[in-house]
């Protein structure tokens, strides 16, 4: 391929330093889009296979994923991350989640605790005690001192051992501007960037995912290309077998199928690659799994390790039918150990949790 004529070893090779991996890829920033695309994959396949932000406080957005480019690369380059996050060549994992100002969407924020009832931030605060005899509770300053120990202005009870005889119970807050009492101050966010200040409920939210290379993706960079014609794009390369993205789209729509016309649907989860295992036993079991079904049930890819079996007009009980007999006959064929559980949806809304919780069984 042209790219790989233009930039050489240099893009598979692993790069540590922040200028010489700018200077790679701005190298790609020229190419063709798939030229482009498929470099960013070598790269990242060169770094590990996987793509970590990296925080940098000084720039707009608050993290880059490659230091050192400017804006309209790195917005390029944003972009080719999410077509091939999109095609499940790259897979997205929550990294952390940024806070920005609702007004202008900066991340220069100071989180700080104010005033109920003016909005400063010069409070003084001190314990709140529980004096167990009495039941008084109140700011320690309300109490007397005699000694070491503290005496109740309800009882004039001593008070000498925290636990025994009384507890702390939480603050009291005193603004030092307005004397206003209370026990729990506002929380909001002052904008370095704009001024706006803001409660904290009301702040706004971006997640930031960190990217790795799924079993589709090592398998471009092996090939030497990205798979984009069109029967490519709805299965994997060479196994009957739907991509992540689509194998979701149909299970989501047979799961709304069911909800609408009381149809009886039920899905399962199979390890097809036991820890240590092959990508080539994989697809053996794959191909196996495959040969077992109807012509009316889907295959498609979970994560790298599992897939997805969906059986139409199948309810739970005859799912656990097909599960056993598919487990026991694909495990003896292929020499592989191979585990499975059923998956039942009570809406489309709750497919992800039911899916993960049930990958986590197999």
């Amino acid at each position: 391929m042209a790219m790989s004529r233009s930039i050489g070893k240099g893009t598979n090779a692993p790069v540590k330093d922040d200028t010489e991996i700018a200077k790679l890829l701005n190298l790609l920033r020229n190419l063709p889009d798939d030229e482009r695309r498929f470099g960013m994959l070598k790269r990242i396949a060169g770094d590990g296979g996987k793509l970590t932000p990296k925080w940098a406080p000084a720039d707009q957005v608050g993290y880059v994923y490659w230091p050192g480019l400017d804006r309209a690369t790195r917005e390029l380059f944003d972009s080719d991350l999410s077509y091939l996050a999109d095609r499940d060549y790259l897979r997205r994992e929550h990294h952390d989640r940024i806070t920005r100002c609702p007004a202008c969407r900066s991340h220069n924020l100071n989180i700080r605790e104010v005033c109920v009832s003016c909005g400063s931030t010069n409070l003084a605060s001190q314990p709140m005690l529980h004096h167990y005899r009495c039941g008084y509770v109140g700011a320690v300053g309300t109490f007397g001192t005699e000694g070491d120990a503290r005496v109740c202005p309800k009882c004039d009870g001593i008070l000498r051992h925290i636990g025994t005889d009384h507890e702390v119970v939480g603050e009291q807050f005193t603004c030092r501007r307005c004397f206003a009492s209370f026990e729990d101050p506002n929380v909001e966010g002052h904008c370095m960037s704009c001024g706006e200040r803001t409660l904290a409920e009301k702040l706004v939210f971006d997640d930031v995912f960190e990217f790795e290379m799924t079993n589709l993706g090592h398998a471009a960079v092996r090939s030497g290309r990205l798979f984009d014609r069109e029967d490519e794009q709805m299965t994997e390369p060479d196994l009957p077998l739907y991509r992540r993205q689509v194998a979701m789209s149909l299970l989501r729509e047979e799961v709304r199928r069911q909800a609408r016309y009381k149809i009886p649907f039920s899905a399962l989860v199979i390890r097809t690659r036991p820890p240590g295992g092959s990508a080539e036993g994989e697809r053996a079991v794959v191909k196996r799994i495959r040969d077992k079904l109807r012509d009316v049930d889907h295959l498609g890819r979970y994560n790298d390790d599992v897939v997805l079996v969906m059986l139409p007009a199948t309810p739970e009980a005859g799912a656990r039918v097909v599960l056993d007999r598919m487990l026991g006959r694909v495990s003896e064929e292929s020499g592989a150990r191979v585990s499975g559980t059923v998956v039942t949806f009570a809406d489309a809304d709750h497919v992800d949790v039911a899916l993960d919780n049930a990958s986590r069984q197999v």
